[in-house]
Order: structure tokens, then sequence, then C-alpha cells
């Protein structure tokens, strides 16, 4: 074993089926490993079962192994080893075990999905969780589709959420949701690559586009429902048809109801179990497949003026029918016709100018639950006033915020005094995130009516 620096953090390595599935990515993974264990972290490496059904110990016993060959001392941990941890639905070790093991120096290797692997992370409060990928960090689109698709440096929980839904990310939804509520620090990163995507709270982000990946889902189907006018097809009839497909364990998305009936999309393989219940309940549809479905997304988008108008014009232009669309808070979503899918993603990616990506050397991060603002690569903690304002201003960018509202947010009053207070408040804050406070490109000074916060 090489000599360590003292350990402050643990972090926990989540390889997932990769070493299963691809033969060759061992020597990566030990260097992973043996990176973290160089910088002074303790490393709690997770493998899953393979989707085949395959042995996973074995593949967990050739890391171990392997590890060894490097002079890094490893261990699986057992069934008989796993006692679960308080709290968590999920058998784990107890951090009995890993903190015998962190003072022997011993890596621990755990079967387990990446749920497993945040609840390790939670238990053992773990300073980073990272999710290895063999296509590397998340990017703005599907590299082998999309050249122009760039790297994200950054992403939050809600984008992730949406991403993993449409298969567009290497962490499951469960596993999101996990790491949400706990607060977990992730990184998504390539196991042959440096590039990483660091996934934090929701946080806000500054001086960024509104979207940040676009994604494809195929083999769709669109279904219109008709209310028809029966005893079946009265006010009830939206709730006999989602009970009806409920119940039939039929899973639908995007469903919209408008007047005299409903659109919802489906998978292309249950739209004629579909259909019959739809039969069965008495009313009427017709469907188009095969279709696909295009989600932009991005935090905020559908608070940034004028998103849908871009989205909508970038698909005219490229003479792509809109066939449905339905929006959330972070995702805008198309349905189109399968044939037009491809010409619709460059669409929507390159229209809409996300291959230019995050721009790091300009975003502002900011999380306001701790109170920090990372600006340029640097982070550096507001006071609590600063705070205050800077999510004011962030939560209405793009809009003017009246001086006196911003004093009264602050102070509770608008006396001229708070006034007064507000500018010193204003001028510390630019201090911290502008290059040239005296010139700022951030926070803009409106003349006679307040401050704003410019998006672009």
């Amino acid at each position: 074993m090489p000599d360590l620096i003292v350990a402050h953090h643990v972090v926990v390595l989540n390889f997932g089926t990769m070493l299963s599935e691809t033969r060759g990515l061992l020597e990566a993974a030990v260097f992973r490993v043996r990176e973290e264990v160089m910088r002074g972290a303790v490393p709690v490496v997770v493998l899953a079962a393979p989707k085949d059904g395959g042995f996973a110990a074995a593949h967990a016993m050739e890391m171990v192994d392997a590890l060894a060959e490097r002079r890094i001392a490893a261990v699986l941990l057992t069934r008989k080893q796993v006692e679960a941890i308080g709290g968590t639905s999920t058998d784990l070790p107890a951090p009995s075990i890993f903190r015998e093991l962190e003072r022997e120096q011993i890596v621990p290797v755990i079967v387990g999905d990446d749920a497993v692997a945040i609840a390790l992370a939670t238990a053992l409060s773990a300073s980073t969780t990272v999710f290895f990928s063999r296509d590397g960090c998340l990017r703005s689109g599907d590299p082998k589709r999309l050249e122009e698709a760039v790297p994200l440096t950054s992403t939050s929980y809600a984008e992730l959420l949406e991403l993993s839904a449409t298969n567009g990310a290497p962490v499951s939804t469960k596993a999101v949701e996990l790491a949400r509520a706990s607060r977990t620090r992730l990184e998504i990163r390539g196991i042959r690559d440096i590039r990483t995507t660091v996934v934090r709270a929701d946080v806000f982000f500054g001086q960024e586009l509104p979207a940040a990946t676009v994604t494809v889902s195929r083999d769709r189907a669109l279904v219109a429902v008709r209310f028809l006018k029966s005893k079946r097809g009265g006010s009830n009839a939206h709730v006999l048809l989602l009970q009806k497909l409920a119940q039939a364990g039929i899973p639908i998305e995007l469903v919209q109801f408008v007047p005299g009936g409903a659109r919802f999309a489906c998978g292309i393989d249950a739209l004629a179990e579909a259909r019959r219940q739809i039969d069965a309940a008495g009313l009427g549809s017709r469907a188009v497949a095969p279709c696909a479905k295009i989600s932009v997304i991005g935090s905020r988008i559908t608070t940034s003026p004028g998103v849908l108008n871009t989205l909508l014009h970038a698909l005219h232009n490229a003479h792509v029918e809109a066939l449905h669309f339905a929006c959330s808070n972070v995702c805008v979503a198309f349905v189109v016709a399968e044939a037009d899918a491809d010409r619709a993603e460059r669409a929507l990616h390159d229209g809409f100018a996300i291959a230019r990506g995050r721009r790091p050397t300009e975003a502002i991060e900011f999380d306001p639950e701790t109170g920090t603002v990372r600006v340029r690569g640097q982070l550096q903690r507001l006071g609590a006033r600063q705070a205050r304002l800077l999510r004011l201003l962030l939560e209405n960018a793009g809009k003017v915020v009246d001086t006196e509202a911003a004093a009264k947010h602050l102070f509770d009053s608008a006396s001229r005094e708070d006034v007064t207070a507000l500018r010193v408040h204003m001028h510390n804050l630019r201090k911290k995130i502008e290059r040239d406070p005296e010139n700022p490109q951030y926070i803009i000074t409106v003349p006679n009516k307040g401050y704003t916060f410019t998006r672009f």
C-alpha cells in the first residue's frame, strides 16, 4: 500500500455494470480508484450485477485482485458482513465495518445498484459520489448523432431527473431522487475522460442559456382520444380514461386534456392495448405512429421569455411539424413523426444555440442554502444579505427589480437609510462576482428604476 496523506473524506465510486459488460475497462477503473487513494480520499467501490444475470461477485473479485496488483489492499464485502443501516430499506454494511477498513487502509468493494451507492454515500457522509460512464460526462446532445454536442460542466437534480427519465443519463431516477433528498453531491465522469459534470442542489444559474440538453426517445405513439356524447362520455370521461389505462398497466406521458378529448404519448408496443382500453371505456381514438419525443431540458426553461417561440421557430425552419408538445419546469417535450426525429433533434440543438453549452468561465452558480457562489471557477461565501439580494435578482433575471422593493426585501422597510444600505450591499456583491465592479456585466443599474440581472 503506498504512503498516504491522512484521509479526510469518503468518495463513493460507482462503476455500474460496465466492468462486466466491457472487457478492458478494468485497468481504467483501477486507475480511478488509485487516483482517489493518492489524493488522500477513502474510496468505496460499487459494482452492479450484470444485466444478463451473471455472477457479480466474480467481477468484483477481479477488481479486488487488480487493486492488489497495484499494492492497494481491497476486500469484497459479503452478505454475511452486511446489516441494514437505520432509516434505509437497502441492506448495507454497517458504518463500523467501513471505519475499521478505513483505519487499515483497505478499499471496500460492494455489489449493488446506483441506489445502493447513494445510500452508502449518505450513511458514510461521503463528500462525493462519482458515477462513471463509458460515454463520458453529460453533453448537450448525443455525440454519436451531433458532432456539435458539448460537455456540460454542471447540472441540477431537476435536470438530471428529466435526463434519467429519457435515458439521457447513466443514473436511475430512483438514485437521483435519493441523492436529491439527502443533498448528496454527484459527479458524472467518463471512465477514460477527465471531463466531469457536477450535479449539485437545484441552484440558480446566471448568464447561461436556459436550455442545456436535447434528448430523443423513439418508438413512441401519439394518441388522441374523443370523449363521445354518450353516457360514458360525460364530465367523468377523463377519469374513466386514466383509470382504464392505469388498470391495464399502460404508462403514458405528455397528457393534455382539451375540450372534448385528450392527448397523450405512449410506447408503440403499448398502443394496441391502449386503444383496446379506450374502446372498452366507450371512447373514440385515433393514433399517429411511429413517433419520437424530443425533449429540451434546462433549469427555468419555461420561465425564460421567448423560449417556446424560439423552439417552435427552429422546428418550422427545419420543416418539422410539432404534432404535440408539453412543458414542465425544466423541460419542453415535442412529439414529431419518427422520420423527422433527426432533423428535429438537430434543429432544436443548433437552432437554439445549445451547442455553445454552459460557459463555465462566465456562468454564475449560486446555492441559496449555503450562501455560496461560484463564478469563473472560484467559490466564494456571501454575507446573509448579499445572498438574499443575489437570490432576488436571479429569481427575477431579465426583469428590473425596483430599488425600494429590493430594500424592503432586505430590511422589511424602504427608508432612505435602507436604500443607502442596499447600495452598499450591492457594491459589495458586485465586488465578489464582477470582473470589474465599476463596469458590471451581470448586475446592471437601471437609472431611476432599480437593478437587473442580465441573462445573456
